[in-house]
């Protein structure tokens, strides 16, 4: 009886220990799943999405850029003396060198 009693407590406590080897397991498991999840977003057709929106953002502030310059101008510019007034202006008003 005594080591019937003795067995059932270590195969308890063995069942215990694999158990929350299980859990565990499934927890990281689960968070390994999210996170090649979450990074794999920008995969495929995601990565073409993003770079057409952000070359549609930097064409969009180019022609805010251009129309700030044209409507503070007091003559109209040409091509040329609008990318000249630009590239002047960005440095003075930003601290950045554009080639625009």
């Amino acid at each position: 009886m005594v080591l019937l009693a003795g067995m059932t407590a270590r195969g308890a406590y063995l069942w215990k220990q694999f158990n929350n080897f299980k859990h565990r397991k499934l927890g990281f498991m689960q968070m390994l799943t999210q996170n090649l999840y979450f990074k794999n977003l920008d995969n495929n057709a995601g990565v073409f999405y993003r770079l057409l929106n952000d070359a549609e953002e930097e064409e969009c502030k180019e022609a805010l850029l251009a129309y700030y310059i044209l409507l503070t101008s007091l003559r109209a510019l040409k091509c040329a003396e609008l990318d000249c007034a630009i590239e002047q202006w960005m440095p003075v008003n930003c601290q950045c060198e554009i080639d625009y």
